[in-house]
């Protein structure tokens, strides 16, 4: 049985009727943060609706937080290391192909990296309704892979092993991470939102190598994280 772990704002007000699961609270008490079974994630969230409360995001498997994608709350605002760790594809038509990708010391990769936030399901419009909305298994699954970034070149592709990269990381980091249907996640009354889903990732620096054109180029390959998943209700058009 997996579970996750999930934030909401509390309220003072008493929540009854909901299935058992444990919870902490910042020492602000403005977040509280709650570890809840799969099986129990319909009822706690419909539970926390009913007072009006929604969940801000869910992780799958008890893991340390190491951060979330600043402006992720909206949209459109895309997170700054993410613009960062923008892809570059490779194509048939790019002037440089480099062959070999040389791993920097694993002290200096970036372990608060992030796959970019990818939409589950249509729009959820709950701006004339009584209460919260959805709350339902996500309709749609979400896939993050792995990927190559080149910092100092344009036009450059890269035709090396992403294979050997994440052996190299290990753990739960591999090529491609797969979003699972959750419910739960509701849209406040009033509201209109997005499920959304990312990975938390670990960006590995180093140097692209054996290029065509015979130059080294810095970068890095961004590695998804299969179990720790987030998913999370974003508000806005």
């Amino acid at each position: 049985m997996s579970t996750f772990n999930c934030s909401y704002t509390p309220s003072p007000a008493q929540l009854t009727g909901c299935p058992a699961f444990n919870v902490s609270y910042a020492p602000d008490n403005k977040t509280a943060y709650a570890i809840i079974a799969d099986k129990d994630m319909g009822g706690v969230g419909k539970c926390l609706a009913n007072s009006g409360l929604v969940f801000n995001e869910c992780v799958t498997k008890s893991k340390e937080r190491r951060g979330k994608p600043s402006g992720a709350a909206k949209l459109g605002i895309a997170p700054l290391f993410v613009l960062v760790l923008a892809f570059l594809a490779a194509t048939a038509s790019a002037a440089v192909t480099c062959k070999q990708f040389d791993a920097s010391d694993r002290s200096s990769w970036d372990w608060n990296a992030f796959t970019p936030n990818q939409r589950l399901g249509a729009r959820i419009d709950c701006t004339n309704a009584g209460s919260a909305c959805g709350g339902g298994p996500s309709s749609d699954a979400a896939t993050f892979s792995a990927g190559w970034q080149v910092t100092n070149g344009t036009g450059v592709s890269v035709d090396a092993k992403l294979a050997s990269v994440v052996a190299l990381v290990g753990g739960s980091y591999a090529e491609q991470a797969t979003s699972v249907p959750v419910e739960g996640l509701y849209v406040p009354r009033g509201q209109l939102g997005w499920l959304t889903a990312y990975t938390y990732a670990v960006a590995v620096g180093g140097t692209f190598r054996d290029c065509s054109d015979g130059a080294v180029y810095a970068g890095s390959a961004l590695v998804p994280d299969g179990d720790r998943v987030v998913y999370r209700v974003v508000l806005g058009e």
